[in-house]
């Protein structure tokens, strides 16, 4: 079994750069968060002084979902 490539993204990926995940990692799957936890990550207050807190569910659910093979792509300001 190949790995998987989680986003934690704020759009979605091109044709291109799926097949590049696929080929060049040996991905056989690409997982956005599920919509709870990307409505999270899209919509990130810039007053906060601190993200350990407010991206707890973020590092919850990967921490239970990640294998030791598997890729995080993360994307943001």
């Amino acid at each position: 079994m190949g790995s998987t490539f989680y986003l934690l993204f704020s759009h979605t990926l091109t044709k291109e750069q799926i097949s590049e995940v696929k080929n060049n990692l040996a991905c056989d799957a690409i997982i956005s968060l599920p919509q709870d936890l990307q409505e999270l990550w899209s919509n990130i207050p810039s007053e906060l002084d601190s993200l350990f807190f407010y991206l707890s569910p973020i590092k919850e659910y990967l921490c239970s979902n990640l294998n030791k093979k598997d890729y995080v792509l993360v994307q943001g300001d």
